[in-house]
């Protein structure tokens, strides 16, 4: 996935994380791993501040592939620039996936 990730403010959007082996470059099973997606306005801010934050069931998880549905209301948040990362826990390790920059677009039909 890119270092920036942009969508447009109230609308519905996937990400998507692909997992290989760097030597095989073979899908890895993610499976047992559980992933926290988390969106916040600055990086310093607690997590009980998150704009977004998503874990657990909320992901699809495939061979290879981890899947983030957001859904219009997941999205509605003020337009600008945010920080974001995707951790997995595996039984207590956590590691860091990826960090992002995250922008909201304003939108332009506005749907009520």
């Amino acid at each position: 996935m890119e270092k920036t990730i942009r969508f447009i403010k109230g609308d519905t959007t996937t990400l998507t994380w692909e997992f290989t082996n760097s030597l095989t470059n073979l899908p890895v099973d993610m499976s047992s791993k559980v992933f926290t997606f988390t969106v916040k306005k600055r990086f310093r801010y607690a997590d009980s501040l998150a704009s977004i934050q998503k874990t657990g069931n909320s992901f699809s998880i495939t061979l290879g592939t981890v899947t983030l549905a957001l859904s219009s209301s997941d999205t509605k948040i003020n337009s600008g620039v945010y920080v974001a990362d995707l951790q997995w826990n595996d039984t207590g390790k956590i590691v860091t996936v990826g960090v992002y920059n995250l922008e909201v677009l304003e939108e332009v039909s506005i749907n009520e």
